[in-house]
C-alpha cells in the first residue's frame, strides 16, 4: 500500500470504527428500553399472580416455565441468529413480544377480574402462557445483541462491549424491581400489560432509525472466518462438537446451569415469601437493592476485564 493510500485507508478506517461504536451504543439504548420492558412483565406477572392466587405453586409454574422454556428454544435461537440479518432478528423480536403483550392485554381486559384469582382458570393460564411467551421471544434479540458485537467492534473492545451488555441487564433489573412493584401496587396488572405493548411499539420505530452493518451479500449460510457451509437445519451433534473445539465451554456451560438452577429456586421462593412480609411497593424496592450487583459486574467488566483465564475469576466469584 502506498504511502498516499495509507493516509486515506486510516482515517477511513477510524470513521468506521467510530459509527460503529455509535450504532453499538444506539442499539445498546433501544436493548435497554426493551430489556426493562420485558423483564418487567415477568417481574410484574410473578408479583400480581401471587397477590391474586396466594398460591406458591402458581408462582413457581412461572419461573418453571420461563426455564424449561428458555431450555427448550436456546440451540433453535441460536440457529436462527446464525442464518439471518442480527438487525432483522431484533426487529422481529419485538414484534413478536410486543404482539404477545397486545393479545395479553385483550385478554386481562375482556375477562372478569374474579376469573384470575382461580390458580385452576384457563383464562389465568392462558394469559400467563401469552405473557411469557413475550418475554421468552426476547431472548432471540437477546442473542443477536451479543453477535453484534463482533459484527461492530474489533476483538480487543469485545469483553468491554459485553460488560456493558451487562451494566445494562443490570440496570433494567434494578428499574423493573421498582417500577414492577409500584405499578402493581399502585396501578394494577392492566396498566402493566397495556404500558408494555406501547413501550414495544416505540422500541420497533426507533429499530427502524438504523442498522447493523453486515456484508449486503452474506448469505449467512457459510462459516464467516472459515467459508465452510452451515446447515440450514439444527445439528446438536455439530453444535456439541462446535462447543468442544472451544477451551472451557463446556465447563461454563455447566457452571452457568447450575447458577441458573439455584437460581430458579430462589426465584420460585423468594417472592412469594417476601409478599408475605412486606407490600409488592417494598418487595420490589428490596429487589431493586440487590440487583445493584448486576450493574457493579457489568461496570467492572468492561472496565478491567475478566483476566487472562475469565472461567477461573467466574468461579472464584
Amino acid at each position: 500500500m502506498s504511502l498516499k493510500n495509507e493516509f486515506i485507508f486510516i482515517p477511513t478506517l477510524l470513521m468506521q470504527t467510530n459509527n460503529n461504536l455509535k450504532i453499538f451504543h444506539t442499539l445498546l439504548g433501544n436493548s435497554l428500553v426493551a430489556s426493562v420492558t420485558n423483564f418487567f412483565i415477568w417481574f410484574a406477572l410473578g408479583f400480581w399472580v401471587f397477590l391474586q392466587t396466594h398460591s406458591l405453586i402458581a408462582s413457581s409454574l412461572i419461573g418453571g416455565f420461563f426455564a424449561l422454556a428458555n431450555m427448550v428454544t436456546a440451540l433453535q435461537f441460536g440457529h436462527i441468529v446464525d442464518h439471518n440479518r442480527k438487525h432483522a432478528v431484533i426487529t422481529r423480536s419485538s414484534i413478536g413480544s410486543m404482539l404477545a403483550y397486545s393479545i395479553g392485554a385483550i385478554i386481562y381486559f375482556t375477562t372478569d377480574p374474579s376469573v384470575f384469582t382461580s390458580i385452576g382458570s384457563w383464562q389465568l393460564g392462558l394469559l400467563v402462557v401469552v405473557l411469557m411467551s413475550g418475554t421468552i421471544i426476547w431472548n432471540l434479540r437477546n442473542i443477536a445483541l451479543s453477535t453484534s458485537v463482533s459484527l461492530l467492534l474489533p476483538v480487543e473492545d469485545h469483553a468491554k462491549a459485553n460488560g456493558k451488555i451487562g451494566t445494562v441487564n443490570g440496570v433494567g433489573f434494578t428499574l423493573t424491581s421498582v417500577a414492577s412493584g409500584l405499578v402493581i401496587g399502585y396501578l394494577g396488572m392492566g396498566w402493566a400489560i397495556a404500558g408494555a405493548a406501547v413501550i414495544m411499539l416505540l422500541v420497533i420505530v426507533h429499530l427502524l432509525t438504523f442498522d447493523i452493518p453486515e456484508d449486503k451479500h452474506v448469505t449467512h449460510d457459510t462459516h464467516p472466518e472459515s467459508g465452510e457451509p452451515l446447515s440450514k437445519k439444527l445439528n446438536i451433534r455439530e453444535t456439541i462438537a462446535t462447543i468442544n473445539e472451544v477451551p472451557g465451554l463446556f465447563a461454563l456451560i455447566f457452571f452457568t446451569t447450575f447458577n441458573n438452577f439455584l437460581g430458579g429456586v430462589f426465584m420460585a421462593l423468594m417472592d412469594p415469601y417476601g409478599l408475605l412480609l412486606v407490600s409488592v411497593q417494598t418487595w420490589g424496592m428490596i429487589s431493586a437493592i440487590t440487583s445493584l450487583a448486576f450493574i457493579g459486574a457489568g461496570i467492572y467488566i468492561s472496565k478491567k476485564w475478566l483476566g487472562t483465564n475469565p472461567l477461573k475469576t467466574m468461579f472464584y466469584v
